[in-house]
C-alpha cells in the first residue's frame, strides 16, 4: 500500500519557512550537494531552452541536486508538449466538425494532461504558487540570471 497524505516537504524547504522541525528533518535527510545537473542528451532544443531557465532559478534558492535530472527532464518535456498542444489548438480551433458532427479538439485533452504534469513536477520543485507561499522572503544575491538573460534577448 502507498503513502498516505502529502508528501513530506523537503528540508530545503522547511529551513525557508523557518519550521522548528527543519532542524530534524535535515538532520534525517541525507545530504545532497545542490549541484545543477546539465541536461540530458536527449532533451529537444526547445527543452533544454526550458531547462535553461529553471535550473538556474533552482540551484539559487537551492532546491535541486544532480540526482533530480529525471525529474526535471520529464517537466521541461511536459512544458514543451503543452505549449505545442496549445498552438494546436489554436492552428484547429476549439472545435472539430467530423461527418457533419462537431466535436471538441482533441489537442485539449493533451493540453489538459500535460498541464496536470507540468503542475505535478512544478510541486515538487516549488515552481507553483501554494508551494511558495509561506517560505519567506527570499534575498537577492547578486543580478537576477534571468531577468540578465531576458534583458540580453530583448537586445538581440
Amino acid at each position: 500500500m502507498g503513502e498516505r497524505g502529502r508528501p513530506a516537504l523537503p528540508a530545503s524547504i522547511l529551513q525557508l519557512k523557518g519550521e522548528r522541525r527543519a532542524r530534524q528533518a535535515a538532520a534525517e535527510t541525507a545530504y545532497v550537494p545542490t549541484i545543477a545537473p546539465p541536461p540530458p542528451e536527449d532533451l529537444t532544443d526547445a527543452e533544454i531552452l526550458v531547462w535553461e531557465r529553471l535550473v538556474p532559478l533552482l540551484e539559487q534558492a537551492g532546491l535541486v541536486a544532480e540526482q533530480d535530472f529525471q525529474s526535471l527532464a520529464l517537466l521541461c518535456e511536459a512544458w514543451v508538449r503543452c505549449r505545442q498542444a496549445k498552438a494546436a489548438i489554436e492552428a484547429t480551433g476549439l472545435v472539430w466538425v467530423e461527418y457533419g458532427r462537431a466535436r471538441e479538439n482533441p489537442y485539449l485533452a493533451i493540453l489538459d494532461r500535460e498541464r496536470r504534469a507540468v503542475e505535478r513536477y512544478s510541486r515538487r520543485f516549488g515552481l507553483t504558487p501554494g508551494d511558495r507561499r509561506g517560505l519567506g522572503q527570499v534575498t537577492k544575491k547578486g543580478p537576477d540570471k534571468l531577468e540578465a538573460w531576458q534583458e540580453a534577448r530583448k537586445r538581440g
